[in-house]
């Protein structure tokens, strides 16, 4: 894959307007209809120690304000980016916060991160973001959260943000640009993919009217009611060599597939302990997740356009297996999903209806019924690969990066990879529980995956399925 394009700065041109994408007038539709439909990604970018306020104001001036989608503010009635002059951002009482008094990771997650729905009354007049440093956790480190409307870019190029905002000679260069979905190579034969691609138009056409997931002790009760308070944890780390090795032992697997694979473990070990788990697993209950797919050209060096990030994805879907009797088999049948999705037209043909919906539905119709769709599964799932090696900002080293979404789910699963480790976030409605109580058996899964596949000599061999020959018709 080619490394990210070099960024070359759009000059500034006050009262400029740039039209946004489908995607980005649905979000904007969304956050102006319910902030509780709106949806935030949140950044978390931990430093060794005081990186000094200074520092963080010039990274967000020289390095953030370069993209004109942060110096201009969304017009929600011509559904696009108007370019504000430099005097008219109000950085230091809105855009950039500061926190002076110590405080532990607890503490942001509970009363900052927790509450962006609740307290997070966002100006629609000014551009959609806000920063926030804490000089002083409590562990001797610092924080600093970066909190992004997704009316100014999907997840992917999100991403590229945080890379940008980074010294360019630590680390972006050995950034890639993200990658589209592979397509799996023989797995699959003519008439079957024929069969998945048939399926896949009908249930693009047919999921609006779908049928919510089970409800249980991920699922609320009423899916349309979100919570105001969230809670949020994050799993501890494990290495991505390791994983590598779980990876190299499965035919044809991705690490994307082992990371979903201990994922399901994760909410199985979850669902066996929690009370009403056990009986939600024995009755098979359903928990599917969406998930981002990049729908930008394989051969882009960016995911910004006209200097920006922006909006190019289309939603997969995941049914977590739950029902699978070993770590091996779960791998290998979270992979059979993956592929399978890889090769079928429902993200593309539900983004294509989408758009046209669009532009027959009235505002207030069109949110209401995008949001319910939305509300039919249980998660969002997102799996954001950083920088492989130690990243700086000005200079100062960057100790960990965490990620995060505030969305209309209950549920959110986001899966990071930094300088040679994996983790994961969740992000659970207050009425839903504790998502520490899930985190941790993140590692506990992951010891038991790679223990039994361990065990083998050579490769972890396939279960054996009794129509699995169908496959290759």
């Amino acid at each position: 894959m080619p490394e990210l394009a070099e960024y070359v700065p759009a000059e500034p041109k006050p009262g400029r307007f740039r039209r946004g994408s489908n995607t980005t007038k649905l979000h904007g539709m969304l956050l102006k209809n319910n902030k509780f439909t709106g949806t935030w990604c949140i950044g978390m970018i931990f430093f060794e120690n005081d990186i000094g306020v200074d520092t963080v104001k010039e990274t967000i001036t020289k390095r953030v304000l370069q993209f004109p989608r942060f110096r201009s503010s969304y017009d929600f009635k011509r559904k696009g980016f108007v370019e504000l002059a430099t005097d008219e951002l109000d950085l230091e009482g809105y855009h950039i916060k500061i926190v002076d008094e110590t405080v532990s990771v607890e503490d942001v997650q509970r009363d900052w991160i927790g509450n962006v729905y609740k307290y997070f009354d966002f100006d629609p007049s000014k551009p959609l973001w806000q920063f926030t440093y804490f000089k002083n956790l409590d562990d001797g480190r610092s924080l600093l959260i970066t909190n992004i409307s997704h009316v100014i870019g999907d997840g992917v190029s999100q991403v590229e943000v945080l890379f940008r905002m980074m010294d360019k000679d630590e680390s972006a260069t050995e950034v890639k640009a993200p990658k589209r979905r592979r397509k799996p190579k023989g797995r699959f034969g003519f008439l079957n993919k024929c069969y998945i691609f048939v399926e896949g138009v009908f249930t693009a056409i047919g999921s609006a009217m779908a049928t919510p997931d089970s409800e249980g002790p991920l699922m609320r009760r009423d899916p349309t009611i979100a919570s105001e308070q969230k809670k949020i944890s994050i799993a501890e780390s494990i290495s991505l060599a390791k994983l590598k090795e779980i990876k190299n032992k499965y035919h044809d697997a991705t690490l994307n597939d082992i990371m979903v694979a201990l994922l399901t473990l994760t909410l199985h070990g979850y669902l066996d302990e929690v009370e009403g788990g056990k009986e939600f697993l024995k009755k098979k209950g359903r928990v599917r997740s969406s998930f981002l797919i990049n729908t930008r050209s394989p051969k882009a060096k960016t995911t910004f356009r006209d200097g920006s990030p922006n909006n190019k994805i289309a939603l997969g879907l995941l049914r977590f297996p739950l029902d699978v009797n070993s770590p091996a088999n779960t791998v290998y049948k979270v992979k059979r999903q993956l592929d399978r999705v890889k090769l079928s037209p429902t993200p593309l043909v539900q983004l294509s209806l989408a758009n046209n919906l669009l532009k027959v539905m009235n505002e207030k119709s069109a949110a209401e019924l995008f949001a319910a769709a939305g509300n039919q599964t249980t998660a969002m799932l997102s799996n954001v690969p950083g920088p492989q090696k130690t990243a700086y900002i000005q200079g100062h080293k960057i100790q960990d990066l965490q990620f995060g979404l505030y969305s209309s789910n209950g549920l959110y699963l986001g899966l990071i990879s930094y300088d040679g480790k994996v983790t994961v976030g969740v992000t659970l409605d207050e009425q839903l529980g504790d998502p520490k109580e899930i985190t941790k058996h993140w590692n506990i899964q992951f010891d038991k995956l790679y223990e039994e596949t361990m065990k083998h000599e050579g490769m972890v061999p396939k279960p054996r399925r009794t129509f699995g020959w169908l496959d290759k018709l």
